[in-house]
């Protein structure tokens, strides 16, 4: 059985028209043996970049920069008089970065996770030396043991995290005399940006964007138009339609728990007429990013895409990533001047065992708050039997949106 594939360039947002396609020809094939030439026509299955439900925590990290909030509660005792406690609320900055080192503005050291547990280890030698500053700096000059030293926590599915930290020390005045510290904290942490306000999903939003594909010699350039346009219920939920203007074609994404995609529905049409529809549903339902992100967030995910055609065709396939928020850019597009938009890369990797087909791509999407999209970069890679069968790249930008009822430029 012959397969013939075909790349098509997608983007990592614009599932429908946008996301890295395989197009099959398997049973056409064999029907074209029959002598039934007129058979001969594209099976499209839509293969869309994937973010596991946030249900499945395993595969959540804790990289990042979290704004942290502690509510700290110090002792004091010198000798057998112990001092009132002093309970402060203290706010923070942690960064739980790639290398697995990390920092605040109290403490310096290593994170590790299990699941989605982490630990925090620093070195008991700076820690003795901050608190003796802090001593110092109230008019109590002492030299420091630490005895104890614990930071730990845990990320939650509401994407925040929750934990404590304790510091035990034994104090030495300059009369010899003897004391201990104790602290004892517990503290939250949440990412700095809401998503949702990177990826409107507002009513009658739309967005142009310019689209330029390179595939092997040759260049192709297109225009498409977005737009909200209506909701469909799926899984108990509300989801928006955002639909391809000049053809229909539609997908259902929500954003108030993070990006999730639940469906793709497309048209393959004839001198007018449709004479396919396809519907491509994610199982789970697609989490392209979580509620909240940070720079250095990272985020892997896995999902299984089911799809179904009109001709009765059906294939499945395992998607397997990663995202990670790499940075925040200004980016000048045909719209305008964006400041400070989230720069997010995404490597993913399919396998379609039924065809006998695998799919790798990498991608990298500005996100303009208030706006969504204004570009994307990407590259992919289909192979077949261990052939290799098409490479291309791509790069879109916006050209016009109205958002929120603001217009772009």
């Amino acid at each position: 059985m012959e397969v013939v594939l075909f790349i098509k360039k997608i983007g990592a947002f614009d599932l429908t028209s946008k996301l890295s396609t395989f197009i099959i020809r398997a049973f056409i094939n064999n029907s074209i043996k029959k002598g039934e030439a007129y058979m001969k026509k594209l099976v499209v299955v839509f293969l869309s970049l994937v973010i596991l439900v946030f249900s499945n925590f395993a595969f959540a990290s804790v990289h990042g920069t979290w704004s942290v909030g502690s509510n700290q509660k110090t002792t004091l005792t010198i000798g057998n008089l112990q001092l009132a406690p002093r309970i402060e609320n203290v706010a923070d900055v942690w960064f739980f970065k790639d290398d697995n080192s990390f920092s605040s503005a109290h403490f310096l050291g290593t994170w590790s996770q299990k699941g989605a547990s982490f630990t925090v280890t620093v070195d008991p030698e700076q820690v003795r030396a901050l608190l003796e500053s802090e001593l110092l700096s109230n008019g109590l000059p002492a030299t420091a043991t630490i005895k104890k030293i614990r930071i730990f926590g845990s990320e939650k599915k509401n994407q925040t995290i929750k934990g404590k930290y304790e510091v035990k020390a034994d104090l030495v005045f300059p009369d010899l005399s003897t004391g201990k510290l104790n602290i004892i904290s517990s503290f939250t942490g949440t990412f700095p940006y809401d998503t949702a306000e990177y990826f409107p999903l507002g009513q009658g939003d739309t967005w142009t964007m310019k689209e330029i594909e390179h595939e092997g010699n040759t260049v192709e350039e297109d225009t498409e138009t977005y737009a909200i346009m209506g909701t469909e219920k799926i899984r108990g939920k509300f989801a928006a339609k955002k639909v391809e203007l000049d053809d229909g074609n539609y997908e259902l994404i929500t954003n108030t728990n993070g990006i999730q995609f639940y469906k793709d529905y497309e048209t393959d049409t004839e001198n007018g007429s449709v004479i396919e529809e396809t519907f491509d549903t994610y199982s789970p339902p697609i989490m392209y990013l979580p509620p909240r992100v940070s720079v250095g967030t990272r985020h892997s995910f896995k999902s299984t895409l089911i799809h179904k055609s009109s001709t009765g065709f059906n294939v499945t396939a395992k998607i397997t990533g990663e995202m990670v928020v790499e940075g925040m850019e200004d980016i000048t597009v045909a719209a305008g001047t964006f400041q400070d938009c989230l720069k997010i890369k995404i490597t993913r990797h399919l396998v379609a065992p039924k065809v006998k087909h695998e799919e790798s791509s990498e991608t990298a999407i500005w996100l303009a708050k208030g706006v969504g999209m204004v570009k994307e970069m990407g590259s992919d890679v289909e192979i077949t039997e261990g052939q290799v069968e098409e490479e291309s790249s791509y790069t879109d930008e916006l050209i016009s949106a109205t958002v929120g009822g603001v217009n772009y430029p």
